[in-house]
């Protein structure tokens, strides 16, 4: 088959900038679930920090207000076995839940997303630039090397994703 202009601009439109498109949005939405995933493990490990320490301190002023004869005397021994349960589970909770998002590493999941999304996305404005020129412009050389940019931007997404992999040794104390 003969390489004319009409073919490689057709190969640039219908399959090298529709990969490129699809992986740039998939990367840009990628970077916003993962920060998001961060976020939010991120504050709900504070949320469970801090119930521990209300509920702690909620049994200290009820134990207060019973030395003061403020509240029953009943009251601390009610509230001290829920009491000293939620001061125990919910700091190891907020910890295990610290310790996926940490190990999880998705803040630099998202950061390796975002700059992968950048990189197709300046090599979609080179495609689309490449489609407006005239026919003279567009060979197998230009396109090619289209094709190879977008390569070396997904294999190195793949090298630093592996990369922080690879630098994690993850063991169970048992």
């Amino acid at each position: 088959m003969a390489l004319s202009p009409a073919y490689l601009r057709h190969a640039l439109s219908d399959l090298l900038d529709r990969h490129v498109i699809s992986q740039r949005d998939y990367h840009w939405a990628k970077a916003r679930r993962l920060t998001a995933v961060h976020h939010n493990l991120d504050s709900f490990s504070t949320r469970l920090f801090q119930f521990a320490v209300a509920s702690v301190a909620i049994y200290l002023v009820v134990k207060a207000g019973s030395v003061l004869g403020l509240v029953p005397h009943g009251w601390p021994v009610a509230l001290s076995k829920p009491g000293t349960f939620l001061g125990v589970a919910l700091p190891t909770f907020g910890a295990a839940i610290a310790g996926i998002r940490y190990f999880g590493d998705f803040e630099r999941f998202a950061a390796i997303s975002e700059v992968t999304a950048a990189k197709l996305d300046g090599l979609h404005s080179r495609i689309v630039l490449l489609l407006t020129a005239s026919d003279d412009h567009i060979d197998y050389a230009r396109v090619s090397e289209l094709a190879h940019a977008v390569d070396d931007v997904v294999v190195s997404e793949i090298e630093n994703w592996q990369a922080v992999f690879g630098g994690k040794h993850i063991a169970v104390p048992v």
